[in-house]
């Protein structure tokens, strides 16, 4: 009895040896081997805390690979008010608006927060292949930073546009990083040369946006910029009425509202640039 318990301690220990892994009794090799996971985490951390970019040299605007997208006509109006200086909109200011003889729809900046949110928002975005520029009724231009996080309520939203409008520039707290800013025109003097510019409007040739954006992209190729044109209107057609647009495009049976055009434009792209 005392041999067969002998044994089976031996054989237990036997498999114990061969299960275990192998520890190292030099006590660097194991320092070496912590310090290497924590670069490694280190490394995923930082890809993580990866932020989007823009294009900074001539030859980055002209070769980095993103889809442009220009919201036009957007109703970023200001106006001096008892409680300050206040972006217009059709809910807050219809008193003003009546004395101005001009019409609620001109006064919708609730779409452009909204497109302005389904962009920036995007997966496409933080992968830095996505930039946005904003043109107004007004024929003011700004850029967006793809870094900016644009505010998630309306009224938070009035206010940095309103202080982008008197300012000029909007600036990250703490920080030397410019989020929003008022550039130059023409829109098409910040675009890549050459790069093929697609207006889309409830009037134009309707496509099925995937295969689309496959055809014009040439696949799964190399990658390259384009140029989108959007209307952050409620009613009308803007982004087919510019004189830089190559072509226009219907991406629907049905009127969209812009969000869900620029939603469904970065779903495509992320489809076939496989951004997860």
């Amino acid at each position: 009895m005392e041999r067969k318990r002998d044994e089976k301690k031996l054989r237990k220990q036997e498999e114990q040896k061969e299960i275990s892994p192998e520890v190292s009794d030099n006590e660097d090799d194991a320092l070496d081997y912590s310090s290497n996971e924590e670069e490694l985490l280190e490394k995923k951390q930082s890809l993580q805390r990866a932020e989007p970019r823009l294009p900074k040299t001539f030859e980055e605007k002209q070769s980095m690979p993103r889809v442009i997208v220009v919201l036009e006509h957007a109703n970023l109006e200001t106006a001096n008010t008892k409680r300050g200086i206040e972006l217009l909109n059709c809910d807050d200011h219809q008193r003003l608006i009546q004395k101005m003889k001009r019409t609620l729809e001109e006064f919708r900046p609730d779409v452009l927060h909204q497109c302005l949110l389904s962009l920036l928002d995007s997966p496409l975005n933080k992968a830095s292949l996505l930039q946005v520029y904003v043109k107004t009724a007004k024929n003011v231009l700004i850029e967006i930073n793809p870094q900016t996080r644009i505010p998630r309520t309306f009224k938070r939203f009035s206010g940095l546009m309103a202080q982008l409008l008197t300012n000029m520039k909007i600036r990250a707290a703490g920080s030397s990083v410019t989020l929003m800013r008022v550039i130059k025109n023409p829109v098409t003097a910040h675009l890549p040369i050459g790069v093929k510019k697609v207006g889309t409007s409830t009037k134009g040739k309707l496509v099925h946006l995937p295969t689309y954006v496959k055809e014009v992209m040439g696949g799964e190729g190399p990658k390259k910029p384009i140029v989108f044109s959007i209307g952050a209107v409620s009613i009308g057609n803007p982004a087919m009425e510019n004189d830089y647009v190559d072509e226009s495009i219907c991406i629907s049976n049905y009127s969209l509202s812009a969000a869900c055009v620029c939603s469904k434009l970065c779903d495509a792209f992320e489809d076939l640039w496989k951004v997860l």
